[in-house]
């Protein structure tokens, strides 16, 4: 019984380390948007730019510029609202930005997998990963 109970503490502390922690806070700056859903975006110019106020982000999203409302709230919640974009047109670009645009709105939460944001919908699928980008 002993055995039982030692390997189910070493079990639960070795799940306890893993690098994934969804309660590590979203910091301002510039993240580098590398993957939507499934497709690398790394080569679009796609980012997400978080305020000092944590309030407003804005960005490039492949072709356009938008800028728009943020509300982060308690376990996380990230929820993006009235983003505004301006209205060029980029051949191969905007299959991205629709995509892209799409993903940020589904978006309900947030979480680190070590130092690379994770937007997540409500069913935890990840929809956007981006990482912090250097000073």
């Amino acid at each position: 019984m002993k055995k039982i109970i030692l390997f189910l503490a070493v079990t639960f502390s070795l799940m306890a380390c893993q690098n994934t922690s969804p309660s590590k806070d979203l910091v301002e700056g510039t993240y580098n948007v590398t993957n939507v859903e499934a497709q690398d975006v790394t080569t679009f110019n796609v980012s997400i730019v978080i305020d000092e106020t944590k309030t407003k982000l804005s960005g490039k999203s492949g072709c356009n510029s938008y800028a728009g409302a943020l509300a982060l709230g308690e376990n996380n919640t990230f929820d993006a609202d009235k983003l505004g974009l301006t209205r060029m047109y980029c051949k191969d670009r905007m299959e991205v930005e629709r995509s892209f645009i799409e993903a940020m709105t589904a978006t309900s939460h947030y979480m680190f997998d070590g130092e690379v944001l994770l937007l997540n919908n409500t069913e935890g699928k990840t929809l956007i990963k981006a990482q912090l980008q250097k000073k």
